[in-house]
């Protein structure tokens, strides 16, 4: 039996920094990667081979995709004759030791030394890191339902393994006493040649009797897989700071006011919406330089050309496409991420609606003042004509321009109180 073994570990670099890996990786006279699969995307094979601790040995390519950038590290492993169960544990002991060394930022040197080497990222600065990792096994025979090695590998969790477990404990489980019903798995892979289990940490497939069949499956999975995992990675960074934006308030309205605060909020909604002719950094994360809200719907726009049937792609492929989206949970962040984006568009509409409505009170009240101070102005002037052409006598006529000019002056001044305080309650 040969296993084919694939982990990719999948990082945000924004837009100006992955125009700019490119080009340092041309420099650097990289070689285009030829791995099966990676044929659709600007690839290149790092020169240097990754030797795990106790472990194998793994080729690496680092995968450009839109603002992410994707390191994949792929090994092809002859099985000698052994139990299928013991070979399942070497496979999930070698999946921990794998994936503890690519997320050890501090001792992973090779890693850190590659993103340094294309100007991208500090690799120990970089938070929320994950690996996933697939599996494609060339078996000798059809797997039955009731064989549970390809199914504890897909869902290991299912008999109690998770990173933390070192080899000796992993060995020590004993498969065969354990309920194994549980791993209710279904082969989603209409491919009479082919059976694979996916769960949202992990995709293994076992093929047999056609070697063209093994090419084509391995070949499709590390495509989907890229694709996939780049944009679960890249809705992973997006989500936080439009939450952000929804958890803005209105605070201290008293002492700063509605129109101060809104015209925070707006602005704080502009700096993400607007291109900039930098990039900046939100939250330790640089999005990219188009903004968050741009970003988010161009993001939204190309998930579902990608999931939508192209008359390139095989019935297989797209079955199997939509399936792994399924179980990955990528069209749940992908709703989560869209009903986030139409409340903060919403909320920004309120707010844009809210300042147009306090400078329209404002502009009205500051007619009603002028009006005021104009006849405050005016009526001493009418006052002494009145006195200077003899009409003094007529007390009446300056009695009722001194009330009109009180009552006036009141009005003003309980309109503009009231606004205030319905303002301050909002």
């Amino acid at each position: 039996m040969i296993l084919h073994e694939y982990a990719i570990l999948p990082f945000e670099i924004g837009s100006k920094n992955s125009k700019r890996a490119k080009e340092q990786a041309k420099l650097l006279g990289w070689k285009r990667s030829k791995t099966p699969g990676t044929a659709k995307y600007l690839a290149y094979c790092l020169p240097n081979t990754i030797n795990i601790p106790d472990g194998a040995e793994y080729h690496v390519d680092i995968v450009f995709i839109d603002t992410s950038a994707c390191f994949l590290l792929h090994n092809n492993e002859e099985q000698s004759n052994q139990s299928e169960y013991n070979m399942v544990k070497n496979i999930l002991t070698e999946r921990n030791r794998l994936n503890n060394y690519l997320l050890n930022k501090e001792g992973n040197t090779f890693l850190a030394k590659v993103l340094e080497n294309l100007w991208v990222v500090d690799w120990r600065q970089t938070k929320d890191s994950y690996v996933f990792n697939f599996y494609v096994l060339e078996i000798d025979s059809i797997p039955n339902e009731n064989d549970y090695g390809l199914k504890i590998i897909a869902d290991r969790s299912a008999v109690g393994v998770d990173n933390k477990m070192s080899a000796r404990e992993i060995n020590q489980l004993d498969f065969k006493s354990m309920e194994l019903t549980r791993l209710d798995l279904n082969n989603i892979d209409p491919h009479p040649h082919t059976t694979i289990y996916a769960t949202w940490s992990a995709v293994v497939a076992g093929t047999w009797g056609d070697e063209e069949n093994t090419n084509e499956t391995k070949r499709m999975l590390v495509e989907i897989e890229l694709q996939l995992q780049s944009m679960w990675n890249h809705c992973k960074q997006l989500k936080p700071s439009l939450n952000s934006l929804l958890d803005y308030k209105e605070k201290d309205l008293d002492q700063d006011g509605l129109l101060i605060a809104i015209t925070r909020f707006l602005k704080l909604c502009k700096q993400w919406t607007l291109p900039s002719s930098t990039s900046s950094t939100r939250k330790g994360k640089d999005l990219d330089q188009d903004g968050l809200l741009i970003t988010t719907t161009r993001f939204l726009k190309l998930y579902k050309q990608w999931t939508l049937p192209s008359s390139t792609s095989s019935t297989r492929k797209v079955d199997v496409l939509n399936k792994l989206v399924t179980t990955s949970r990528l069209d749940k962040e992908v709703g989560d991420l869209e009903s986030s984006l139409h409340k903060v568009e919403q909320k920004l509409e309120e707010h844009r609606q809210q300042e147009h409505n306090y400078r329209r009170e404002l502009g009205q009240d500051g007619i009603t003042i002028l009006l005021v101070l104009l006849a405050a102005i005016g009526v001493p002037q009418v006052i002494i004509n009145l006195i200077s052409e003899g009409w003094a006598q007529r007390w009446w006529v300056l009695a009722i321009l001194v009330v009109l000019l009180v009552a006036g002056g009141g009005i003003s001044y309980c309109l503009t109180v009231k606004r205030t305080k319905q303002r301050h309650r909002k």
